[in-house]
Parts: structure tokens; sequence; C-alpha cells
């Protein structure tokens, strides 16, 4: 699936971090966006960053490498409709967190585009 193509007005954008040794759930904070709630510039904003993001990923089904099972992530979780289908699709980003771009943490932290 073309993630460009989920990038819609009708998209939900979900954002957590993950991972570490130990679970904590304050550290996940899930961060919900739905496209249509934002402004255009906020809209154009948010999936720039997400296309910025999409380059660094790891995607969930590529192996982790051994020895990183205490690393921490940022999991983007977008599920949308692509142009003339009616059934939602998803896709999921995993962004090591030593790649992951100011940004991003920005964006988790406070939840405001």
């Amino acid at each position: 699936m073309d993630l460009l193509s989920l990038l819609n007005e009708h998209a939900v954008i979900e954002l957590s971090r993950e991972g570490g040794v130990a679970y904590m759930p304050k550290l996940a904070a899930l961060q919900r966006f739905a496209l249509c709630d934002l402004s255009s510039a906020q809209r154009e904003h948010l999936c720039r960053l997400v296309g910025r993001v999409a380059l660094l990923a790891q995607h969930s089904e590529q192996s982790r490498t051994p020895g990183s099972g205490d690393q921490r992530y940022y999991r983007i979780l977008i599920v949308g409709h692509p142009q003339g289908e009616a059934q939602a699709t998803q896709a999921e980003i995993k962004v090591p967190e030593s790649s992951a771009p100011p940004e991003l943490e920005i964006l988790w932290k406070n939840g405001t585009v």
C-alpha cells in the first residue's frame, strides 16, 4: 500500500512511543490526529513530517537487529481510505528514537501540530 494514498483528509494518524526495557504507560502516551480536524496548513505540515519520517522508518515487517530490545521507537499508525475505496486500510511505521527528527518528539509530547 502506498503511504501517500492514505494521507488524505479522511485519515487518522496515531503516534506513540514504545519499547525500552520496562513498559510504562505514561511513556507510551498515544496521540491521535484526525486530519479532517486540522487546518490545511496543519494537515500539510503533518503529512510532510510523516513522509520524511517514513524514509527513516523500519517497517514492522522488517526483523529487528539483535541486541536492540531496549531501544525505544516511535510508532505511527495511519488509518485511511485510499481514493475510491470504501474499506479502511492501515499502514504502520516504526522509527527508532535515536534517528527520529526533533519535530516528531515535539509532536508526540505536545499532541499539537
